[in-house]
């Protein structure tokens, strides 16, 4: 009897010291140790290539959230994965299911335009290591929402630089208000 709940205690021990924040858990990301590669399974992380025109529908027009900018053509802008396709493998989609994955990679709460330079330059990259010029309040909250709704971790680095953001966010500032398409000063 004093074995069994010695194991259990020490379960319990191991469980009690895992770090959440926002309802994440905080840990290192995933490694081809612990999973698949992302370039073997990469193929469950496929969009529908008339995602730029749903989103387009969505708001309006083609804009860009990290550029504040409204652009004239589907040409101008990429569909953007807030939480990269291979920064959500890394963060634990890389245990969930082919048709999880391929949930994530098309669902519009995760999708954006960006303008091409933009979306290259973020890359694969968590908030630890970039963030959008404008609109950070919002792509924070938002990249929070999905790594929940996908139960992702953070690692710390992330979980810091999220917080940073946070802690100078007003109520608004979480929600995406795009500029007018007229305005002058976003033309």
């Amino acid at each position: 009897m004093k074995v069994v709940l010695g194991i259990v205690c020490a379960c319990l021990a191991v469980a009690a010291t895992a770090e959440t924040w926002k309802g994440l858990e905080v840990r290192a990301e995933y490694t081809e140790d612990d999973c698949p590669s992302y370039s073997s399974v990469s193929s469950d992380y496929q969009y529908s290539s008339d995602s730029d025109l749903v989103i387009e529908k969505s708001l309006g027009g083609f804009y860009s959230p990290y550029d504040n900018i409204w652009y004239d053509e589907a040409t101008d802008v990429d569909v953007e994965h807030m939480v990269a396709r291979k920064e959500a493998h890394d963060s634990g989609l890389c245990k969930a299911s082919s048709e999880v994955r391929y949930a994530f990679a098309n669902d519009l709460l995760n999708l954006t335009l960006s303008t091409p330079s933009v979306n290259r330059s973020k890359g694969a990259r968590d908030a630890g290591e970039w963030l959008p010029e404008n609109n950070k309040c919002w792509y924070v909250f938002t990249v929070i929402q999905v790594k929940k709704k996908y139960k992702m971790s953070v690692d710390s680095d992330e979980r810091d630089a999220m917080q940073d953001v946070l802690e100078n966010c007003t109520a608004d500032e979480i929600f995406l208000e795009p500029p007018e398409q007229n305005d002058p000063e976003n033309a």
